[in-house]
């Protein structure tokens, strides 16, 4: 999953754990929904780009690309 362009990496500011936007950029992970709002990171979840993420995809459901608040 490629963020770099559409990817709003100014919502850092809303964590004090991210000092720059590249800290907050770099923490980003895929997760996936294993029950109703429950989220898991992704297995092998890692950055293969400075702007992309890769992943195993386990099961059919909902993906979403976030850093730990």
């Amino acid at each position: 999953m490629s963020y770099g362009r559409y990817g709003d990496l100014s919502v850092y500011t809303q964590s004090a754990r991210y000092a720059s936007a590249q800290q907050f950029s770099g923490a980003a992970e895929l997760w996936r929904e294993r029950t109703t709002d429950h989220w898991v990171v992704g297995r092998n979840s890692a950055h293969t780009g400075s702007t992309s993420v890769a992943s195993a995809l386990e099961t059919p459901g909902h993906y979403l690309l976030a850093a730990p608040k």
